[in-house]
């Protein structure tokens, strides 16, 4: 078989598995998660951190888009395998704070791990629901949710938490990505953030998504 063939079945390979990825997860999984929305099962979190996605969402350049500086006390919620934790630590510094909640203990201690293997003692990991937060009220500049609303079963529930620990002129972020399975479009978020009192600031579109900056007011 020569090198020509080769190349080609696996440029049908490729084709094929991402037929089956989109015929999957905009299907029978955004279906079901649409009347049943659940977490993504840790097995599963744990894949996103990979140098694929670093590339193709670099966290640190996103994370600077999002407004992140020196000495913030950030908000994260639903960090699954801390893809967007460690980088927006790094962002704010050892004389900031970055608080991540997460409803699964796998993935807690998974991000609460690497950031004490990395010296980042100013990262906080809380296990709770994000429709109940365990937090003082306005004690976050910004707080952030990617790709993770869709997940959560009562989204403006979880909206109106973030805005209750904000402190008053506090963002919130929201970034959404497709195909994700769980993704919402611009408007069905916006309305969320209506309803939960959040004041709208401005939208970015990117190449496979969005993100919403809202507003404490």
């Amino acid at each position: 078989m020569d090198f020509s063939t080769v190349l080609r079945w696996l440029g049908w390979g490729l084709l094929l598995a991402l037929g089956a990825y989109l015929f999957f997860f905009l299907g029978p999984a955004r279906l079901i998660r649409k009347f049943r929305p659940f977490p993504i099962p840790a097995s599963i979190a744990r894949l996103l951190d990979n140098p694929l996605r670093r590339l193709i969402m670099p966290p640190e350049k996103n994370l600077e888009r999002m407004g992140l500086g020196s000495g913030m006390h950030v908000l994260e919620v639903g960090p699954g395998p801390g893809f967007w934790t460690l980088a927006a630590a790094s962002r704010v510094g050892p004389q900031g704070r970055v608080c991540a909640v997460e409803i699964s203990p796998r993935l807690a201690a998974l991000v609460a791990r690497k950031a004490r293997l990395q010296g980042l003692t100013w990262v906080h990991v809380v296990v709770a629901d994000a429709q109940a937060l365990p937090l003082a009220e306005g004690s976050f500049d910004h707080a952030f949710f990617v790709a993770v609303l869709g997940e959560v079963p009562d989204p403006v529930r979880a909206l109106e938490e973030a805005r209750r620990v904000l402190r008053p002129g506090g963002r919130v972020i929201i970034t959404e990505y497709f195909p994700d399975p769980d993704y919402s479009f611009p408007s069905t978020m916006l309305h969320r953030a209506e309803q939960a009192g959040l004041r709208f600031r401005q939208r970015r579109n990117s190449f496979l998504g969005y993100t919403l900056e809202l507003e404490r007011e």
